[in-house]
């Protein structure tokens, strides 16, 4: 699976109701979730083990640490047992970090929306637009860029990195 992807940190000045009005999203009902990322150590890409109340998936993906939108490929799984899946890739790939958060996620098209409190790093927004066979490369991009190009700029900071990389950063 692919999508189109970028993180920012967001400004004191960010202001998401008007950002949301813009989308047309106003009056919607995000979803509200809090998520662990467990991160194993992989050579290439990256590897975590996501556990959202009593659910858990493993995904791993692959993109470029860059400070605009990027291609992301992606893998997920499903998991059944959470515990023992941690356990099993900690011991045989060593954990490299967690990472806590409280996400509010909106959907507008076929792009997901993520208003982030990341533990120990502040507020972020992530924005990712699926490819599909719905979804071509190209309509993905200009969805992508009408939600982006909604943000003012001086309210956001992309940054090029996984909140992993933001924690474990001296």
């Amino acid at each position: 699976m692919k999508n189109i992807e970028i993180k920012c940190r967001l400004r004191r000045n960010f202001e998401s109701k008007k950002w949301l009005k813009k989308l047309t999203l106003r009056g919607k009902i995000p979803l509200k979730i809090s998520q662990e990322d467990t991160y194993f150590n992989v050579r290439y890409g990256r590897l975590k083990l996501r556990r959202q109340g009593s659910q858990a998936q493993l995904i791993y993906y692959q993109r470029a640490d860059l400070k605009k939108g990027r291609v992301s490929s992606y893998e997920i799984i499903p998991i059944n047992d959470a515990a023992k899946t941690k356990k099993f890739l900690a011991q045989s790939l060593g954990t490299a970090g967690i990472v806590r958060k409280k996400r509010e996620v909106y959907f507008w098209k076929n792009v997901r929306l993520h208003l982030d409190q990341i533990h120990g790093l502040g507020k972020f927004l992530e924005i990712e637009s699926a490819i599909s066979h719905d979804i071509a490369l190209k309509q993905a991009r200009k969805n992508f860029n009408t939600v982006l190009e909604a943000i003012p700029r001086n309210t956001i900071e992309p940054v090029d990195c996984s909140y992993l990389d933001l924690i474990l950063r001296p």
